[in-house]
């Protein structure tokens, strides 16, 4: 693979053929996703909305990844990954120590369903596809893990099942690598026959079985290639489940509670669950099962930041025309001096606009006075200047008194202690916002920033951020020492933002519904937020209804179009919806926007943002209105 002028815009693995630049692009922080202890004997559900990384997470665990890695662990570049693999049990110095077995889910199994079978025969046929398939993959894996040739050295891999492991009839119980690939490749020409024919389908050409039992032919007990074990552990990892039929993962699911002797990965995108499972982590809560929901995992978490800059730094190191070691420091993080002057005027403004406040100003003399003095960066003592009126707009919201009953002219200042410990984080992070709005100031800037905006997804960062590496790239022409600025930054993740909203309704089912339902949550959100008391500081950035009216989406009729809406959203993270929160003595489900169309409503990227307790029937009248 040529080395890219832009790594960024390599957002999916299979748009990377070479296991080596596949690896060195990996960053070893997303293993912490997994514990040892889960890995191999459960099953594992893998999910995440589009781009969430599950394909990139499932390839590290092959064969053709684990032998390059193998191949160079004493590398600089590789280091740290093998050494998190090794702490996992998943390699060490005598090579890969588990039989990575991965499927697509994305050829032909939907087309069973098109068949007029009942749908017995049609389930069978589905795992008699599905364990061909996973069984051919297995045997190409022991050869490869053993540098041997497919084609050739079958024969050099012997099995023998127990005795009493219920098979179909036609199993071979005992024999070489190349008896099972005759049984896996007669399985799966025997479906495609079906598949393909024309004619009516004869009832004794319905081979199959009821149950996935390659999960329990492949034990590694029961294997070995030219005499000696294969590795003892095989995972089968199947991906892009989400393009089989509801009924196909129904059967697929079934194998939860018939506890396989081996580790089954079930990676899905988050499209075929209801509200209700969504926010319960699936129909199975309860059971023995790793749940891993990546987005999720990350946003619990303060370790998307650093993954995050791992992920870019590698990137950036990894493009062809420029020496880039660290992609933030390329970016500027703080107002330049040809600021300064207008941030003085800002200043100026924000004081005037206080004492025009009337005699409540004088109230906060001590703090107005110290601010003149402050020897504050400029930006720092703007925000300082706009939280005092955030302070004093509150004050005068009060319903209490704030002038002696005894006389009018009377004013208790308010010492300068006690407004600095009012102008807590909350009220800073909404007065910088505030003033973004007001001064036309720069927000959306910053490697931080950058980070929340991509709302722990690895390909929206990747995608954002990619955007951005292509101003450092036109820069790196002129000036290889120049800083992309802040309004840069701003203005291209602004645009981008907005070409991502307007293509909306082409992406995901209900686009057009969707886009205006988001829009009246956006215009509710911001109109909370620029309150110029700033009650809900840092701002709101979501809405809620009751955990009860949940259940009310999924069972009144009236409510179809919302539950089916609002699940699409959940499903593809456009809202992240955070289940059991208590306010007011009753609990809530709020739906906090994806941070990128916080962006989009000039709204607060802090996760610590307020939300909005809604009626159902209010949230019901944006979509109908």
């Amino acid at each position: 693979m040529i080395e890219p002028r832009n790594p960024f815009m390599i957002q999916t693995s299979e748009q990377i053929d070479s296991e080596r630049i596949f690896l060195r692009l990996f960053s070893p922080g997303v293993l912490s996703l997994l514990t040892n202890k889960e890995l191999w004997d459960r099953i594992s559900l893998i999910l995440s909305s589009p781009g969430g990384g599950k394909s990139s997470l499932l390839r590290l665990f092959t064969p053709g990844s684990l032998l390059e890695l193998h191949n160079h662990r004493t590398h600089e570049l590789f280091k740290e990954l093998y050494q998190r693999m090794n702490q996992l049990g998943v390699i060490n110095d005598n090579g890969p120590q588990i039989l990575g077995i991965s499927i697509s889910c994305v050829r032909n199994y939907d087309s069973l369903e098109d068949l007029t079978l009942e749908d017995v025969d049609k389930k069978r046929l589905f795992f008699a596809l599905l364990d061909s398939r996973i069984i051919i993959s297995a045997l190409r894996g022991i050869i490869e893990l053993n540098h041997l040739k497919f084609n050739e050295d079958l024969e050099k891999i012997a099995f023998e099942l127990p005795p009493d492991l219920q098979l179909p009839i036609d199993f071979p119980q005992k024999g070489n690598g190349q008896d099972l690939f005759a049984w896996a490749q007669k399985a799966e020409e025997n479906v495609y026959s079906i598949i393909d024919s024309f004619g009516p389908i004869k009832k004794e050409s319905l081979k199959g079985h009821d149950r996935l039992i390659s999960a329990f032919v492949l034990k590694p007990d029961y294997f070995k290639c030219n005499s000696n074990p294969i590795p003892p552990r095989v995972v089968v990892m199947l991906d892009d489940c989400h393009k089989l039929t509801t009924t196909q993962r129904k059967s697929l699911y079934e194998i939860i509670d018939q506890r396989p002797p081996i580790g089954i990965w079930i990676a899905e995108r988050l499209d075929h669950f209801s509200i209700d499972q969504l926010i319960n982590k699936g129909a199975y809560h309860g059971r023995e099962i790793n749940f891993i929901e990546l987005e999720d995992f990350w946003s619990q978490s303060s370790k998307f930041e650093k993954i995050a800059e791992n992920i870019a730094d590698k990137r950036a190191r990894f493009a062809s025309t420029v020496d880039i070691q660290s992609f933030a420091a390329r970016l500027q993080f703080e107002c330049d001096e040809s600021e300064q002057k207008n941030l003085e005027e800002i200043c100026k403004k924000i004081e005037e606009k206080i004492l025009n406040k009337g005699k409540i100003s004088e109230k906060y003399i001590e703090r107005i006075e110290s601010l003149r003095k402050s020897q504050e960066r400029s930006f720092e003592r703007a925000i300082s200047w706009r939280a005092l009126e955030i302070l004093i707009d509150r004050d005068l919201k009060r319903e209490q008194k704030l002038i002696s009953d005894y006389s009018e002219d009377l004013i208790i200042p308010i010492e300068e202690e006690s407004l600095v410990d009012r102008e807590n984080s909350d009220v800073r992070n909404a007065a910088e916002l505030f003033l973004s709005k007001d001064y036309k100031l720069p927000y959306y800037y910053g490697m931080t920033r950058l980070v929340k905006v991509s709302s722990s997804n690895i390909s929206q960062f990747l995608w954002i951020s990619g955007n951005i590496f292509e101003e450092i790239l036109a820069q790196n022409l002129m000036d290889p020492s120049k800083r992309v600025g802040l309004k840069t930054q701003e203005k291209i993740i602004k645009k981008i933002i907005s070409e991502r909203w307007e293509q909306l309704p082409y992406r995901v089912q209900y686009g057009r519904e969707i886009q205006k339902f988001l829009t009246a949550v956006g215009k509710f959100c911001a109109n909370e937020t620029y309150k110029a008391n700033a009650w809900n500081a840092p701002g709101v950035t979501g809405i809620a209804i009751l955990m009860s009216d949940v259940k009310r989406l999924n069972e009144e009729k009236k409510y179809k179009k919302l539950n089916a809406i609002m699940r699409e959203c959940i499903a593809n993270k456009l809202l992240e919806a955070s289940p059991g929160k208590k306010c007011k003595n009753k609990e809530w489900m709020v739906l906090y926007f994806n941070r990128m169309y916080c962006v989009h409503f000039n709204l607060p990227l802090q996760y610590s943002g307020k939300f909005k307790e809604k009626k159902l029937d209010d949230v019901l009248s944006w979509l109908e209105n």
